[in-house]
């Protein structure tokens, strides 16, 4: 039997992708502890506004300490302390000191999530991350605004969300960020590693974990508990519940922006039979249910963005799919995503689509002008590499660097949205 050593990590500073692959390489072969959770630990320790200098590893455990104290849900229920050797950590905060951090350390966590997590596993689930200036472009065009209930019911490691707090809040000092984080920013995911890394992400851009929540999105009030218990055999919250039991008077988000999982079928009869689009059936796509679940979740006259692969809104298996959406959402625009916008994870062509929820289903569908656009510019080689601007700065967010072309198309969605008499 021959093994192969793992490919080695091109260490290049200011590359976070670089710098997680070391530092994972690094626990790896010198601890028995999970790297995953280890460098979460790092991160949140070195960036973390309550770090005052974390020069030394000692240091670096009190700023845990203080961490831990300030948000106990941070690391659900992993050891909080750093169990890695004084030595190895040492080394750890040599490569992260190495890294100039203006950019911002949404950045560095959005990296160690997708390093860290296995490509296989995500994969498999048709799990990806939005890049950056798609999420951004999103948030602009439906405007959440303060006091708007904002979520994503598929939050990953929290990007949308943390874009949609920076809009909401960009006068606003971190105190008051952080109120406002606290009751109109709400993300779910069943994967408990992501929501580990969305409340640090979270922290990094408020100072509060905000509502992170692990759940299935899928399960409804209707649902059966039994259905969605995690693999730990923890019952899973239903949004619904999340929801109904912070506010009394909940009748939906005013906003959702999400990337739900496109791979997996359903084939629980019983799921299938409490959701339209699947009545009768006997299993359907995963992400197929994710858009009946979505645009209920929204109150009516509620804005959405729901990015799901082209084959969804072009496709003659889907027929059904886009008659339920029409009679249920008004859809203002389609966007189509070049092919190597999720590169280099899946080159899987995607679409968002844009829309407002009716205030009640109609029994046909209207003749509605949709605009439809291309974005003929992703930002990114074939392989998935970053292609910036040419006058790009420096000092500027990494997503503004990007050359692609998502203004023009912010400006053209919001304009026929206008035109359509809608106040985004």
């Amino acid at each position: 039997m021959v093994s192969s050593m793992a490919k080695r990590h091109h260490f290049v500073d200011g590359d976070w992708i670089s710098i997680f692959g070391r530092l994972e390489e690094l626990i790896l072969a010198r601890s028995g502890e999970d790297p995953f959770g280890e460098i979460l630990k790092l991160v949140v320790a070195v960036l973390s506004p309550e770090n005052t200098s974390c020069g030394t590893v000692e240091e670096l455990r009190q700023t845990l300490e203080t961490v831990n104290r300030k948000w106990p849900e941070l690391f659900s229920g992993r050891a909080h302390r750093l169990l890695l050797s004084d030595d190895l950590a040492t080394q750890c905060l040599e490569i992260l000191r190495s890294v100039e951090t203006r950019d911002s350390s949404f950045e560095a966590l959005d990296a160690a999530f997708e390093t860290l997590h296995s490509r296989v596993s995500k994969g498999t689930k048709g799990q990806f991350f939005t890049p950056r200036h798609i999420i951004e472009a999103c948030v602009q065009i439906l405007n959440p605004r303060a006091a708007e209930l904002v979520a994503d019911t598929a939050c990953g490691s929290g990007g949308f969300l943390v874009h949609a707090l920076q809009h909401m809040t960009k006068e606003l000092d971190l105190r008051a960020r952080a109120k406002a984080a606290e009751n109109a920013i709400w993300g779910f995911d069943f994967d408990q590693r992501a929501i580990d890394v969305a409340r640090a992400l979270m922290i990094l851009a408020s100072g509060t974990t905000a509502n992170m929540v692990r759940s299935d999105s899928l399960l409804r009030p209707s649902s059966g508990q039994h259905l969605f218990q995690s693999d730990d055999e923890v019952a899973l919250p239903t949004v619904d519940a999340v929801m109904q039991t912070r506010f009394k008077k909940y009748s939906g988000f005013d906003v959702i922006l999400t990337n739900p999982p496109f791979a997996g079928d359903v084939r629980d009869t019983s799921l299938l039979d409490d959701y339209e689009v699947s009545r009768g059936k006997s299993r359907i796509e995963r992400d197929i249910l994710f858009v009946e679940r979505n645009v209920e979740l929204l109150r009516p006259g509620g804005r959405i963005a729901i990015v799901l692969p082209h084959n969804k809104v072009a496709g003659r298996a889907t027929t059904d799919l886009r008659t339920w959406l029409l009679r249920n959402l008004q859809v203002v625009s389609v966007l189509g995503l070049a092919r190597e916008s999720f590169m280099p994870h899946t080159s899987q062509k995607a679409v968002i689509v844009f829309g407002v929820r009716r205030e009640r289903p109609l029994k046909s569908i209207p003749d509605e002008e949709i605009l439809f656009v291309v974005s003929e510019k992703s930002g990114k080689t074939s392989k998935g590499d970053w292609v910036l601007h040419p006058e790009a700065q420096s000092t500027q967010h990494p997503w503004v660097r990007v050359d692609h072309d998502l203004r023009e198309v912010v400006h053209e969605v919001r304009a026929h949205a206008k035109k359509l008499g809608l106040s985004w």
